[in-house]
């Protein structure tokens, strides 16, 4: 018959104990020894020997005289009767061991005098509490087995998976049970006598006193769960309670330290999350939590492989990856720290760094250091400008210009509204004579990106029309003639028309703008297909398209996806975009008020956090060798994919690069669809690459050319027009609310140079 206390579930963890010298135990254990199931362990004898050793050193007991010292032992002393008999029903198994103040001090009595006898007394006085089993796990085994307290609290909600046995140490007859009771367990059977208190439903708001004051108020908690709101919930008490908080990151050996039993005033996190609300946050989404948990994460000292591994989450893994050897690292550096702390032996807060890459590595090893490419073009030259503007006014023959004094800043400010690659803003006006000269400033442009100045000249052909347009509202008629030499690229010849019909895209200079927003799909009216197609057609050679169809945008959001991927990938052209484009501040924004506003992205906060990773050099070189990297494609996917339409631009081949007409159409494309209510946004890598391998010395290698080729046939399938056209401009059109943020421009001061206030 099988008795009570045989009977197991899986929320069971409490060991049944058996006093053998007592009339109930013997007919227990009778009773178990009759049970074929039940699995006898009795070494009562070797334990004895080894508790003797240990009390007797002097003796050097070994061989025939520690026989001879068990069997004195045993002389008056029934071994049936001697000791404690544990079953553990869960594994069904029946252990002989020795009384608790025997066994717990002849188990650790390795421990001394590393650990004194006196500390060892000290620390089982101790109650710690470990929220969080992957890690905590690790933790809490070290913590018992070095016996580093008296009592351990341990917290979690989650169930075992087979993922999980990549770090956590245990069978996997274990998988599916509750974390709390595998580490209850697993402890139990290594020292039956520990004192286990078990939370299954994780630590929350309601169970907090219970966790940390139940039975005793805890003195040390170990955080290592991945709530946000628990974390710092949990540091508001244990700042209240002014007790220490030690966390394992395991990641280059990080362990977190804060001593608010010595500084009960402490900021959380070392102030790190102090200009948060830290109110509410069970009530945030996944997504509202993301700026909690950077500053606790701390992004800027992670590992590379870490930081890289996250750009991968969602496409080639689906959450962050976490190791034996750092978690099993972790709880050795978290135990000896809480050991430490106890026994007055640290006193600091902090977080500190124990990197075996760093610490073990070859005494040549060779670090990744990126050198980027640097591009030397001096900025223009006032005088040299105008004196290049005088020369072509004289060659040119022109009499004085209708432009007036008090029109020119007013101009110039409306012109500069225009649109370019990265918002460089490559232009530098010189106003002479009444009439305007555009020169290209090509140290704001050369890139690996641009290396022909391409993208240049569409920037510099939609300022020119915004010129246009601008000067048109005012009453002034331009002419526009292409210079093309000495970085002089046209000169305006401005006269005063008082009876110029103003152009109604003039009207929507200021309107023009980035939106990268997303938002659900609505039929593009046929209105604005036909006044795109129409202001675009004005220009001669230029056309425009829309692709609407599902599976047109479907092909499109591949190949946006995969060319923006290739781009980011190119080190090059990575360092350019990270360190030269992007302003991830608004103050470095208002300072230089060119580039790409990080606030202009639309960016969720895991998006941001992503592009602020993104940004390493060495990231990108681990994602390269790894040949992964879809995460670069992903941003460009959804944003296609969020699209009503595409809008495409093309010219006809036998049009120049350096013709200013395709950034008039761009321009005239992009004003028209604003106008109307509809967002614009550039989406025109693929075109960038489709154009770039048809050009010697493109600087692309052979395999990236083939898949370049591969993604144009793509396109090829569902239109033949840049079979016979050059791709000139692809934007998203969608509906949807203004842009979060625009980009700046560059002061006028900055740009115009008065040519007749200096000569």
């Amino acid at each position: 018959m099988q008795l009570a206390f045989q009977k197991c579930s899986d929320s069971d963890w409490v060991p049944h104990f058996i006093d053998p010298s007592s009339s109930e135990g013997k007919q227990q254990l009778a009773a178990l020894f009759k049970d074929v199931s039940v699995h006898v362990y009795d070494t009562i004898h070797a334990q004895v020997g080894e508790m003797l050793k240990s009390r007797f050193p002097k003796k050097k007991l070994k061989d025939e005289s520690l026989k001879k010292a068990i069997e004195d032992f045993f002389e008056k002393i029934d071994p049936a009767e001697y000791g404690i008999w544990v079953y553990y029903p869960w594994s069904r198994r029946l252990v002989h061991i020795l009384k608790e103040e025997d066994f717990v001090a002849t188990r650790i009595s390795p421990n001394n005098p590393k650990i004194t006898l006196n500390e060892q007394a000290l620390l089982r006085t101790k109650k710690i509490g470990v929220v969080g089993l992957s890690v905590g796990q690790s933790i809490s085994l070290v913590l018992a087995m070095e016996r580093i307290c008296g009592e351990i609290r341990i917290a979690d909600f989650d169930e075992l998976e087979l993922a999980n046995l990549n770090r956590i140490r245990t069978g996997l007859h274990n998988m599916g049970l509750n974390k709390t009771v595998l580490v209850a367990r697993e402890i139990l059977e290594i020292d039956p006598y520990f004192k286990i208190r078990c939370f299954p439903e994780g630590l929350l708001r309601e169970n907090m006193d219970a966790f940390f004051n139940g039975e005793g108020d805890l003195d040390l908690v170990v955080d290592e769960c991945d709530s946000i709101d628990i974390k710092i919930l949990l540091r508001e008490k244990a700042r209240s309670m002014k007790i220490p908080v030690v966390m394992d990151m395991s990641d280059r050996g990080t362990i977190d330290i804060e001593r608010f039993d010595l500084e009960p005033g402490r900021p959380i996190m070392h102030g790190w999350v102090d200009h948060l609300d830290l109110t509410g946050l069970n009530n945030l989404t996944n997504e509202e939590k993301v700026p909690y948990m950077l500053p606790i994460f701390g992004m800027d000292t992670i590992s590379k492989r870490l930081k890289a591994s996250m750009v991968e989450i969602g496409e080639t893994i689906h959450t962050w990856p976490q190791l034996a050897t750092s978690v099993a690292m972790g709880g050795a550096l978290a135990a000896d720290t809480v050991r430490r702390i106890f026994l007055d032996q640290f006193h600091d807060s902090g977080r500190y760094f124990i990197d075996l890459d760093q610490l073990i590595q070859d005494k040549d090893q060779k670090s990744f250091h990126f050198i980027p490419q640097k591009y030397s073009f001096p900025a223009l030259i006032t005088e040299n400008l105008i004196h290049e503007a005088k020369h072509t006014l004289n060659e040119l023959a022109w009499e004085k210009g209708g432009l007036k004094e008090e029109d020119i800043d007013p101009l110039i400010s409306l012109t500069s509204m225009a649109p370019s690659a990265g918002n460089n803003q490559p232009w530098k006006w010189v106003s002479l004579n009444g009439h305007l000269f555009l020169f290209h400033e090509k140290s704001r442009t050369y890139s690996w990106t641009d290396y022909d100045d391409s993208l240049a000249y569409l920037s510099l052909g939609a300022c020119s029309e915004s010129l246009r347009l601008a000067a048109g509202r005012m009453g002034y008629r331009v002419e526009i003639h292409p210079i093309g030499k000495n970085q002089l690229v046209a000169a305006f010849k401005i006269t005063k028309d008082p009876g110029l019909k103003v152009s109604e895209l003039a009207m929507g200079i200021e309107m023009r703008c980035s939106n990268r927003k997303k938002a659900p799909y609505v039929p593009v009216p046929e209105s604005l297909i036909t006044s795109i197609q129409q202001n675009v057609a004005e220009i001669p050679g230029l056309q425009a398209d829309i692709f609407s169809d599902k599976n047109s945008l479907e092909t499109w959001a591949k190949v946006v996806g995969q060319t923006e991927k290739i781009r980011s990938l190119n080190a090059q052209a990575h360092y350019e975009f990270f360190h030269d484009e992007v302003r991830w501040t608004e103050k470095e924004a208002l300072e230089t008020r060119d580039g790409l506003d990080v606030g202009t992205m639309e960016l969720t906060p895991v998006q941001e956090a992503g592009l602020h990773v993104s940004s390493d050099p060495e990231v990108l070189e681990l994602i390269r060798q790894w040949k992964v990297g879809d995460g670069f494609a992903q941003g460009g996917i959804d944003a296609v994919k969020a699209s009503s339409a595409l809008c495409l631009i093309t010219c006809d081949p036998a049009i120049p690069e350096s013709s200013l007409a395709l950034g008039a159409a761009i321009l005239r494309a992009w004003i028209t669809a604003n106008v109307q209510g509809w967002s614009v946004h550039p989406v025109s890598a693929p075109l960038f690459f489709f154009n770039r391998i048809e050009k010697a010395n493109n600087g692309l290698d052979s395999e990236i050319i083939k898949e370049i080729r591969l993604l144009k046939a793509e396109i090829d399938k569902i239109t033949t027009i840049l079979r016979s056209r050059r791709g000139v401009f692809l934007f998203r059109l969608s509906w949807c609310e203004p842009p979060s943020k625009r980009s700046l421009r560059l002061l006028n001061k900055n740009i115009l140079i008065r040519g007749d206030v200096h000569f």
